[in-house]
């Protein structure tokens, strides 16, 4: 257990004591909202989708030196640069080299928390310089003993009236198989000059079947150890 202590507007101190794992937003408006100790399943589909995006690259010839342009800071804290005192707390994060914020954010939920992922995502992406935020959903399905696997990739597009809003660009099922053609943006992953010296803007990443399918069978497995727990402990509650 870590403790934490948080000053309120009001000059107060709290203590609060939380586990590593804990996920936390700081505002100073709001104070520190802590939330719930991910489980199996969260914590699996996070690991497994930075060996999922290091294996799409590695696939790339020309980018053979990828991991010289980026770090994998993991839920490292970052602070978004608004008007007030903010910082955010993703699942993982990639930092191209250089940069006080990360480009691409993924974020792990159950489908009951889409309104809060999806408020962070736009967040994130209209106070960073974050280019895209995937947000991988688990969710229960009735008189299904595994879980319906979503992919949501969110970026900055342009509306009906040509301004740059947070958008929800590509939805993707991969409750029963990986998608054929799920693909990434490689500008999300590396800084603006190697894209510019190598990439037209609307590259994409195409990952192999066999790594997806990967994901997906480590999603399943945290799923079931998730299942496991809450059938020995009915009060536990994750993800």
């Amino acid at each position: 257990m870590h403790s934490i202590y948080v000053q309120t507007l009001h000059g107060t101190f709290l203590l609060m004591d939380t586990t590593a794992e804990s996920q936390f937003t700081y505002t100073v408006a709001d104070g520190l909202v802590v939330r719930r100790m991910p489980g199996f399943a969260h914590e699996t589909a996070s690991r497994a989708f930075i060996r999922f995006v290091q294996h799409a690259f590695d696939d790339l010839p020309e980018l053979e030196r990828f991991h010289d342009f980026y770090l994998e800071c993991g839920s490292t804290i970052y602070r978004i640069t608004t008007p007030s005192l903010e910082w955010k707390q993703p699942d993982e994060c990639f930092y191209p080299n250089g940069a006080r914020s990360p480009s691409a954010v993924l974020q792990v939920g159950a489908t009951e928390h889409l309104p809060e992922l999806h408020t962070d995502a736009a967040w994130r992406l209209t106070s960073a310089e974050v280019k895209l935020v995937i947000i991988i959903i688990v969710a229960p399905q009735p008189s299904n003993t595994e879980p319906r696997i979503t992919f949501e990739h969110w970026e900055m597009a342009e509306d009906d009236y040509h301004r740059r809003v947070p958008t929800l660009r590509h939805t993707s099922d991969w409750t029963d198989a990986p998608p054929g053609d799920y693909q990434l943006p490689t500008e999300a992953f590396v800084p603006d000059v190697v894209t510019r010296a190598h990439y037209h803007p609307t590259t994409f990443l195409s990952p192999r079947t066999t790594h997806m399918q990967a994901v997906r069978n480590c999603i399943l497995r945290g799923w079931k150890l998730d299942q496991d727990d809450a059938a020995a402990y009915p009060s536990a509650e994750y993800l």
